[in-house]
């Protein structure tokens, strides 16, 4: 017996560990997590990974960036911790969403109807307040100091 949130080729193909003595229910695991997950959610998840990776780049190269340079990425940095939290909000509320059409297209209320919004929801902002905390920690290397 599989787990809705998972795909009958995932199993098929091995990928899917099983948990000893739960009734062979496969683990969920953030690779299939991400590959079930809706396009909305793909691609704000895809947009997080993506602009923590541009930060993670401007906490390792900020301070041997000109003045001019690091003025441009602390303006990026500060557009990105307030577009991260916003994002993840998104992606939670597209999950909800997906929870309550779930429901009612099943017209049944239990797990396994509900967990893949769930899972939608709890991992975008997840991504989304690690984007954040990335983004802050650049920002304080990257920004402008006032000399003297």
């Amino acid at each position: 017996m599989t787990s809705p949130l998972l795909s009958l080729s995932a199993v098929a193909e091995g990928v899917v560990q099983t948990i000893p003595g739960a009734h062979s229910f496969p683990r969920l695991t953030l690779a299939l997590m991400y590959r079930d997950a809706s396009p909305v959610v793909k691609f704000i998840l895809t947009g997080l990974f993506l602009a923590a990776l541009a930060a993670l780049v401007l906490l390792a190269v900020g301070m041997m960036l000109p003045p001019p340079a690091r003025a441009k990425a602390a303006r990026f940095l500060e557009s990105l911790m307030l577009a991260a939290p916003i994002a993840a909000a998104l992606g939670a509320a597209y999950g909800t969403v997906t929870i309550f059409i779930g429901i009612a297209n099943t017209n049944v209320w239990n797990l396994a109807v509900a967990a893949p919004g769930i899972a939608e929801a709890i991992l975008s902002v997840a991504t989304g307040l690690a984007t954040l905390l990335i983004a802050v920690i650049a920002y304080a290397v990257v920004r402008p100091r006032p000399a003297g």
